[in-house]
């Protein structure tokens, strides 16, 4: 869980680089999510995930988003 928490911190940190900000509301979260996975990963373990996140492309970021959101349960399509 630690190791997507970093991925999907390094996709979302390309997005907002390349032009969709973070809210601010969402800056306590993003700390809190941080400070855990690091913690959980140490700060080697950390910056690979996040670097490894940050080279996703979007549609993959989003897929793990959906994921992570999910628990890991997919979802059931009719």
């Amino acid at each position: 869980a630690a190791t997507r928490a970093a991925a999907l911190l390094g996709a979302a940190a390309a997005r907002h680089r390349a032009g969709a900000p973070l809210p601010p509301a969402e800056r306590a979260d993003v700390d809190r999510v941080t400070t855990a996975a690091r913690g959980a990963l140490g700060a080697a373990g950390f910056a690979e995930a996040y670097e490894r996140g940050a080279r996703l492309d979007p549609e993959e970021a989003g897929r793990q988003a959906r994921k992570a959101a999910l628990g890991g349960v997919r979802p059931v399509r009719s």
